[in-house]
Order: structure tokens, then C-alpha cells, then sequence
């Protein structure tokens, strides 16, 4: 076992095998500045990976002098969708409720939705009667 250091900053074999194999799961590796530099190289072989859109983070490097690597920032960008307050409905089945509605079913003229003879214009007219009592 070992790390996969692939500089996302040369085009290669190795990068587009890695990009490939990450879309196959909705990952992307995020593109960084060099994070291991030397007197003689400047690679980036560190890595950032997210299923979150490109636009929606930004990536930056800071030089923690706690390693030959830079220290690597993701700043993700969420859009958090508060929680509304859910309210319920509930029927009261009781017998004198249940008695209720039957008055009021029997009250009502029912005559439109049995001449209508279009299926959802009955259903409309219907259901107005219902919800207007």
C-alpha cells in the first residue's frame, strides 16, 4: 500500500485513468496548486475529492511548515435548505362528526356532477362541493 501520487498538474495516462475511474461514482478530483514543491519541482499530488459541482467550491493551498506539503483548504459553497415547519391535518372520526358529513352530503345538489358527462369536469365540480362546506 502506498500513496497515488499523480500531479494533477501534467496531463498523463495516470490522470485520465484516475479521473475515469472517480466519474464512475459522481467524484471529481479538485484541481490544486502545487502542493509539494522543491528546489528542483513543483507538483500537486495532494488531493481533494467531492460530488459536489466544480463552481460551487474553491480550493487553496497554505504552507503549514509541518510537512514538505502544502496544507490543502476546501471551501464548499452548500446551498441548506432550512426545514419548514410541517403542519398535519387530522379527521375526527367520531359518530357525531361522521353524522355530520352525512347531513351535509345529503344537503348538498348533486345534480351538476351527475349530468356532467366528461370525467375530470365532474370530478372538479365535485370536489368544489367539497371543499366549499
Amino acid at each position: 500500500m502506498g500513496d497515488i501520487n499523480v500531479n494533477i498538474l501534467q496531463e498523463n495516462n495516470d490522470n485520465t485513468n484516475i479521473e475515469e475511474f472517480l466519474s464512475c461514482f459522481n467524484i471529481s478530483r479538485l484541481k490544486l496548486p502545487p502542493t509539494r514543491i522543491t528546489n528542483t519541482t513543483s507538483t500537486s499530488i495532494d488531493w481533494i475529492c467531492t460530488n459536489i459541482e466544480p463552481e460551487n467550491n474553491q480550493t487553496s493551498v497554505i504552507a503549514s511548515g509541518l510537512s514538505d506539503h502544502s496544507a490543502q483548504l476546501a471551501l464548499l459553497n452548500l446551498n441548506v435548505n432550512i426545514a419548514k415547519s410541517i403542519s398535519n391535518k387530522k379527521r375526527n372520526f367520531s359518530r357525531g362528526s361522521i353524522e355530520l358529513l352525512q347531513l351535509n352530503l345529503r344537503n348538498q345538489d348533486w345534480k351538476q356532477v351527475h349530468q356532467t358527462e366528461e370525467v375530470n369536469s365532474a370530478y372538479n365540480i365535485f370536489n368544489n362541493i367539497i371543499q366549499s362546506n
